[in-house]
């Protein structure tokens, strides 16, 4: 891939967000910057002003969300998170950058050591991990704005999961 944009060279900076994904992933700083580096192509994510990166990395697939920000660099995405204690009840973690709802993680029921083997793309903005034995573990939303309760529940329902209700839900604003 030749022709990169500007922002391709600003530097990376990791949220939050990013850096708890990265646990479940199982990869570090160096291999972000491997991906970067070896990226394959680019395309808009569904969220104005990010992009989806696609590199490999261990002979798999990755899309990596970066959003450039004048002045800041770019960074965000990948999924995961790592919980220690056995979750039985699912819940919402959402992170927010100046006010607004930048991504959110629905914690499924799992248990403890449970890690992502795989992450299957569904609707735009929705991302759900698996464990190595294909049990739902979490739902990445990568753009809380524009999903919308009905798009969650149907992902939600092919995975046998219970619905999720709108006061659940409400944090992120999900779109109508």
């Amino acid at each position: 891939m030749g022709n990169w944009p500007e922002w391709w060279l600003w530097e990376l900076e990791l949220s939050p967000h990013l850096l708890k994904r990265m646990v479940d992933r199982r990869f570090n700083e160096v291999d972000l910057r491997l991906m970067l580096n070896d990226a394959l192509d680019y395309h808009p994510d569904i969220e104005t002003g990010r992009w989806v990166i696609r590199s490999s990395l261990d002979k798999r697939i990755w899309e990596i969300v970066v959003e450039p920000v004048e002045g800041i660099g770019c960074g965000d995405g990948l999924r995961g998170g790592l919980i220690r204690t056995q979750m039985r009840n699912r819940y919402l973690e959402v992170t927010y950058r100046n006010g607004k709802p930048l991504a959110a993680y629905l914690y499924l029921a799992r248990r403890p050591g449970d890690t992502s083997a795989r992450t299957s793309r569904c609707d735009d903005g929705l991302l759900i991990d698996f464990t190595a034995d294909d049990r739902p573990i979490g739902i990445e939303i990568t753009a809380p704005g524009k999903v919308s309760l009905a798009m969650l529940n149907r992902v939600l329902e092919s995975v046998q999961q219970e619905p999720a209700t709108p006061s659940e839900m409400s944090p992120v604003a999900v779109a109508g």
